[in-house]
């Protein structure tokens, strides 16, 4: 589990728990609070069932793994194989990009602070000062740090789309002329 972000799962005890009654439960012990609705249990179980799948050891040894290729891959491309495989890598690395961005959406649905979205509204006694650097504060450290992550894989992708889609517009537009002819 990531440190300093609270996760939910099904062995946590209170507001996460599977007993359903513990919403209903008010602060003070009394039942001053409506029970949940249906989407709200449907959600919760969504939300378990995503954090077992996220936490689960063949998950978490799979994206360990990949992310070690991930580091590797550009020099085993250079060293071991010919010019010939390189499509085969790019192919691998967008597959591996889209993993990526699935464990982080994955993870910004369970895990609770992961993806921190402040609340909007001014609190009472902060200052413009204060107000605008806690709105500025979006998604925890680990977040940001799995974008960034992320987000360098598009230099190997890259090469993927431009070669696809560029190859795509050239016979587009030849295709076009021909018509035209």
């Amino acid at each position: 589990m990531t440190a300093g972000v609270e996760m939910m799962t099904p062995n946590s005890k209170g507001k996460d728990s599977k007993d359903n009654n513990a919403l209903t439960v008010g602060a003070n012990g009394n039942k001053d609070q409506a029970k949940p609705s249906e989407f709200e249990i449907k959600l919760k179980r969504a939300r378990m069932t995503a954090a077992w799948f996220g936490e689960h050891g063949y998950f978490s040894s799979l994206m360990s793994v990949i992310t070690i290729y991930t580091l590797y891959q550009s020099d085993i491309r250079l060293a071991a194989t010919g010019k010939e495989a390189d499509e085969g890598f790019m192919i691998v690395a967008s597959i591996i990009f889209f993993i990526f961005l699935f464990e982080i959406f994955l993870q910004s649905f369970y895990k609770d602070g992961y993806c921190y979205i402040p609340s909007w509204a001014a609190e009472p006694g902060e200052s413009l000062t204060d107000t605008w650097w806690r709105r500025m504060q979006v998604g925890s450290f680990y977040f940001w740090l799995d974008w960034i992550a992320t987000l360098t894989l598009i230099f190997d992708v890259r090469k993927l789309f431009y070669t696809y889609f560029v190859f795509s517009s050239l016979l587009l537009l030849s295709s076009a002329k021909l018509d035209s002819s």
